[in-house]
């Protein structure tokens, strides 16, 4: 069975054709923006919890790795935090830019992968929160920090399954050769660290 993340087939909605390499296997280099995001998932994992939000966590340490099947790819993805309120949970997943500056690009042409995202982490958690006797909110939530990790925008995302799982389905047939790639905007091209390692546009 094929592997994969969550993260990796987000990158469908910046460009396809690198999502198309990672998910066969070619490696991404580590960059500023990366090592930035690292550092904020590391602090926001220290924040209070509150006792529901402790009891949901333990529950789910003993289950992971988190993933499903679907249509013969294993799709790994782990949340990055939970709002819990009696039984109900809400996703939460975090992104962070350099600064203000940043936010419009980021909102342009990031925002999509991250909203494909924590829909992948619904659809992998959904029936594993519900053996556990827990109920997942079709609403999650994206949130944007700066460098710092100051706090600046919030992001609502609807979870619809039968819109996710077209897009799902587009991207899977991308991946895995069925379907020829999109190409990205020229800009991206330009920077892109597969040019020339790999990209066939």
């Amino acid at each position: 069975m094929l592997q994969t993340r969550a993260s990796i087939l987000a990158r469908y909605w910046y460009c396809a054709e690198e999502c198309r390499l990672l998910f066969n296997g070619f490696e991404s280099k580590p960059t500023e923006a990366k090592s930035r995001g690292d550092k904020i998932h590391k602090w926001l994992a220290q924040r209070p919890k509150t006792p529901t939000e402790i009891r949901l966590i333990s529950k789910l340490e003993e289950l992971k790795p988190f993933y499903r099947d679907y249509k013969g790819v294993r799709i790994f993805g782990t949340p990055d935090d939970y709002k819990v309120k009696r039984k109900k949970v809400a996703l939460e997943e975090y992104k962070s830019v350099s600064g203000w500056g940043s936010v419009d690009f980021w909102e342009k042409f990031e925002y999509p992968c991250a909203e494909f995202q924590i829909n992948t982490y619904h659809f992998i958690m959904q029936p594993i929160l519900e053996r556990l006797g827990y109920e997942l909110k079709d609403l999650g939530y994206i949130y944007l920090f700066d460098r710092t990790g100051r706090f600046m925008r919030k992001y609502s995302v609807r979870f619809i399954e039968s819109m996710y799982l077209a897009d799902l389905d587009t991207v899977l047939a991308v991946v895995t050769g069925e379907m020829e790639p999109i190409p990205p905007k020229s800009f991206k091209c330009k920077i892109c660290e597969f040019r020339g390692r790999g990209c066939r546009l």
